[in-house]
């Protein structure tokens, strides 16, 4: 079951996506307080982010979802994140706001006018990005190993566990 969380104080919104997302088999968690969202993804792990571009954050904090983004990428610089809008069509800013958010990585912008099956296959997307960049980087690993049967690693049972079995163990969980 893949983790996410969603960030945006559209409480609304937020319901209706995260009871979409839960029907499909997702497990959904909501914090409309980007702060509360930052300690949150620290404490545990999600799969892919999908963050509100315009946080009101209920007072203080005055975070917009690019500070947010940054803010995460001082932690994982690989997590998936959708930076999502419902309103940012209609800035003047949205381009460099756009290229803002691409030079942090997000994996791709969802307008919250779409519809949750949307927003759905693009975690899937996201999901399957990620996957295929651990399989190359450990594809590239295990090409560098000189002998790809001899065991390196020792779990507590007394399995042991050669670059091959790793490679093949990972690939058969990713898919």
């Amino acid at each position: 079951m893949s983790r996410i969380m969603i960030i945006d104080d559209d409480k609304d919104w937020s319901k209706d996506i995260a009871e979409y997302l839960i029907s499909e088999k997702f497990e959904v968690i909501i914090k409309s307080n980007s702060d509360d969202g930052i300690t949150l993804f620290n404490q545990e792990f999600f799969d892919v982010l999908v963050i509100d571009y315009k946080l009101l954050n209920g007072g203080s904090n005055k975070d917009n979802g690019i500070d947010v983004i940054n803010k995460i990428r001082c932690y994982d610089k690989f997590i998936p994140i959708i930076l999502c809008s419902g309103q940012l069509e209609k800035s003047g800013d949205i381009e460099k706001i756009l290229i803002d958010s691409i030079r942090l990585g997000i994996a791709d912008y969802f307008n919250k006018s779409k519809s949750a099956k949307e927003l759905q296959i693009v975690i899937q997307k996201c999901q399957d990005i990620k996957t295929d960049s651990i399989l190359l980087a450990y594809e590239k690993w295990y090409l560098k190993c000189k002998d790809k049967d001899k065991p390196i690693i020792i779990n507590s049972n007394g399995e042991k566990y050669s670059p091959k079995r790793i490679v093949e163990e990972i690939s058969c969980r990713c898919y």
